[in-house]
């Protein structure tokens, strides 16, 4: 990890940390605003797109009965 990724990981969990304290941020709220305070919102876009495609994927793969290692030898 280079030295301003480290600073911003430690800047944006200070931030979780005080938001907690507060009581204003719970479970998925905390991953939502830690994503905001690291990520661009186009690098929010490309990993929800990534997200989503591999879900198809999965959704394709169950509903044909592939197993992962099969679908691995097929591609």
């Amino acid at each position: 990890m280079d030295k301003q990724y480290k600073e911003a990981l430690a800047h944006a969990h200070a931030c979780l940390e005080d938001a907690k304290e507060r009581g204003t941020l719970t479970g998925k709220d905390e991953w939502q605003a830690l994503r905001k305070e690291l990520c661009t919102p186009e690098e929010i876009a490309a990993s929800d797109l990534r997200v989503a495609l591999i879900g198809e994927i999965i959704k394709a793969r169950t509903e044909r009965g592939i197993s992962q290692r099969k679908l691995g030898e097929l591609t």
